[in-house]
């Protein structure tokens, strides 16, 4: 073997080398995109970086082939749950092989700040004021808004239903109400109207005022 075949020889594997070191590959569809999940019946968005020619980049998705844009990323769908694995290859050399655990999207569950049909106290609820909707045990990057939602109260005078109150938020006249309930009485916060993901369903919980 002649030098110049060496110093390609050696160019080469110093390529390879470097381009493993670098590479990595990301889920932009994740709230921590460096996780290995990926979600069921989503477009999962995943990234490659440490390349600046994605042009010869190969993905192969529990042995099918992935479509890339120009920038690297990769569009895919996973049917099921379980174990996927992903293999990506540059110049036709293999660069990364990595597992992936395929997850079913939880249901989307309301509360008041970090707090859903739970006891909290009145200064708790005070404090929190704004209803929020999120996926349990979930790192999908999956926003809910809030259109709208209904208020109940049961004490011991009865129920009072407060009405529909658009937006997110408590509504100062009914924070001065909820400042005066006392221990035992119930918030029910119903017909709770998401907007973000298609098909979002109405939800409902309460808060027990400790």
């Amino acid at each position: 073997m002649n030098l110049r075949k060496l110093y390609l020889l050696f160019f080469l594997l110093s390529f390879s080398q470097s381009v493993i070191a670098q590479v990595k590959i990301i889920n932009l569809s994740l709230l921590k995109p460096d996780s290995n999940i990926l979600y069921v019946g989503i477009e999962n968005k995943l990234k490659i970086q440490g390349l600046e020619n994605f042009n010869n980049i190969r993905l192969f998705h529990d042995g099918l082939r992935a479509n890339s844009s120009k920038d690297g990323i990769f569009y895919l769908h996973v049917p099921s749950r379980g174990i996927s694995k992903i293999k990506i290859y540059y110049l036709k050399k293999r660069i990364i092989s990595r597992e992936f655990y395929k997850n079913v999207i939880p249901s989307p569950i309301a509360g008041l700040g970090i707090f859903s049909d739970t006891t909290i106290s009145i200064l708790d609820i005070i404090n929190e004021q704004e209803l929020k909707v999120f996926l349990p045990n979930c790192i999908l990057n999956m926003k809910f808004g809030i259109r709208n939602f209904n208020t109940k109260i049961v004490s011991k005078k009865g129920v009072q239903d407060f009405g529909l109150t658009y937006g997110n938020k408590l509504p100062s006249n009914l924070i001065t109400i909820i400042s005066k309930l006392e221990s035992g009485d119930k918030i029910i916060f119903d017909e709770i109207r998401t907007s973000g993901p298609d098909h979002a369903p109405i939800l409902d919980f309460y808060i027990n005022v400790k």
